[in-house]
């Protein structure tokens, strides 16, 4: 089986649904985007793109098809921001600051070596592009996935495993991304 090259660039979005095992807590909708080369199950920030909170007995099904129903017809949206992103060239300090700031999402006083260690592009598809959805999608996987040895400690990064820990990186790093954006 060959693979289709020209598909693993796609992103779709997607709705993503965090809930509790136990029904002790409330369930929450929130927009993301599925990157097909790397599975990233990247979270929009609630501050761009909002999410439905619910508890688990006060909800109707009509909130949740009517939240599905916003979700797809914002879809439109939600790529033409992922195109900005694309069209956006990040400089090569702009790519060391970004890296910088994303770090401090992680970990308490980064040092400049472990935030230039997240510029570290293990897939072909980003290496050499400057863009910001490119740089964006490099750190992100670095951050949450990492797999990498951290320069401070010496030790190899663990994968961030705790799903709210995960959302709450992802919502903020798509928060720092637009900020980038928007300069």
């Amino acid at each position: 089986m060959t693979r289709d090259s020209s598909k693993v660039n796609e992103v779709f979005p997607e709705l993503a649904l965090y809930n509790s095992h136990n029904r002790q807590a409330g369930y929450r909708l929130l927009g993301g985007l599925y990157v097909k080369i790397c599975s990233n199950g990247m979270c929009l920030s609630e501050k761009s793109f909002e999410s439905l909170y619910m508890r688990h007995q006060d909800y109707t099904d009509d909130q949740v098809l009517d939240f599905s129903q916003k979700f797809v017809d914002r879809s439109n949206e939600i790529m033409n921001a992922l195109q900005s992103w694309r069209d956006k060239d990040l400089s090569f300090e702009e790519k060391q600051r970004f890296a910088r700031e994303a770090s401090r999402l992680r970990w308490e006083s980064p040092s400049q070596s472990l935030s230039d260690v997240l510029l570290n592009t293990h897939r072909p598809l980003y290496a050499g592009k400057d863009d910001l959805w490119s740089v964006f999608n490099v750190v992100q996987e670095n951050i949450i996935r990492g797999g990498f040895k951290n320069p401070d400690t010496n030790r190899v990064v663990r994968e961030i495993t705790e799903l709210n820990r995960d959302r709450d990186v992802n919502q903020d790093l798509w928060d720092l991304g637009e900020k980038y954006l928007l300069n």
